[in-house]
């Protein structure tokens, strides 16, 4: 399934950087942990749930078109990855899941999400004032798009096109968040948009992302209603708040899959339906709910002031 075009060009590069390099096995994995889903929501963590909860959703209506529309266009191109089609590149990504060669398991190949995900996460320290951090914004979409090539994941053009997708979903994302006042359209219209993929969409990579969007959007209107919690300037809850939000939304993902698994629906549509509906529950919750904890767990770190001595005159 799927088409297969490349440029002879692509090829070489990536028999070349197959050759004449050799990373380890940690450093993969590493580099492929860098550019995926967790590090995006670590990072929309950091502004969301600890340093400016309107700049958190502001990221967020850059990450959800980022994550949504590439989602869309594999689906629409369903390119086949290099390994699959050409003898001397390999797949050099360990703990591959499923069928090696099944691009409904492993996903189409145009364009590269970690390529965009990696603009979307770390592009934007581009835009501080620090040059070292502007530094490593570049190098790091940098070197997690040439890894995706010598994994053999993805052709150049796969990896030119997600940082394309990225430089413009951030962009676009922060045009819709700064003109349209009331917030709750802005995540409407991206949903709306991403709709007609329901209808041709066939791989995993669609479902989940529009669960996830969907998700968040809701768990945005349920914690401005319901929860309001505050930012936080103290140094360990800004790092807590994230990493325990990521592990809500993983722990959540782990238990519903092994509560509702994919297999107990009959037909694809039906399990695209699971797929969506965890996303979308993980995603609501880590949103909305996870943040009442705040109020629970910042006690952990209230220091009262001792009580002065009352002075009479």
């Amino acid at each position: 399934m799927g088409n297969t075009f490349f440029f002879r060009w692509e090829i070489s590069v990536i028999e070349f950087l197959q050759s004449h390099f050799v990373i380890s096995n940690t450093m993969s994995q590493l580099l492929a942990f860098l550019g995926n889903e967790a590090v995006m929501i670590l990072f929309f963590g950091l502004f969301y749930w600890s340093l400016d909860k309107e700049a958190g959703k502001r990221i967020g209506a850059g990450m959800f078109i980022g994550i949504l529309f590439p989602s869309i266009v594999k689906n629409i191109v369903m390119r086949r990855r290099p390994y699959m089609d050409n003898g001397n590149i390999f797949c050099k990504v360990e703990a591959v899941k499923g069928d090696l060669n099944d691009p409904l398991v492993q996903g189409f190949s145009f364009p590269s999400m970690h390529a965009s995900d990696s603009i979307i996460s770390f592009g934007r320290l581009t835009e501080q004032k620090n040059g070292f951090l502007k530094l490593i914004g570049v190098l790091l979409p940098l070197i997690i798009g040439i890894s995706r090539l010598y994994l053999g994941v993805h052709y150049p053009t796969d990896v030119l096109a997600g940082w394309v997708i990225g430089i413009v979903s951030v962009t676009l994302g922060n045009i819709l968040y700064d003109r349209i006042a009331d917030k709750k359209t802005v995540f409407s219209l991206i949903l709306i948009a991403g709709l007609p993929g329901w209808f041709f969409s066939k791989s995993n990579d669609f479902f989940s992302s529009y669960g996830i969007v969907l998700g968040l959007s809701l768990g945005f209107l349920f914690e401005k209603k319901h929860v309001g919690f505050s930012n936080t300037k103290n140094i360990i809850r800004i790092v807590l708040r994230p990493v325990l939000g990521l592990l809500v939304f993983s722990l959540l993902q782990i238990l519903l899959k092994i509560c509702v698994p994919e297999s107990l629906a009959a037909g694809k549509f039906a399990t695209h339906i699971i797929r969506t509906l965890r996303y979308s529950l993980s995603a609501f919750v880590t949103a909305g709910i996870y943040p009442m904890m705040f109020s629970v767990t910042d006690k952990l770190f209230y220091r009262r002031e001792p009580s002065k001595p009352l002075h009479k005159s």
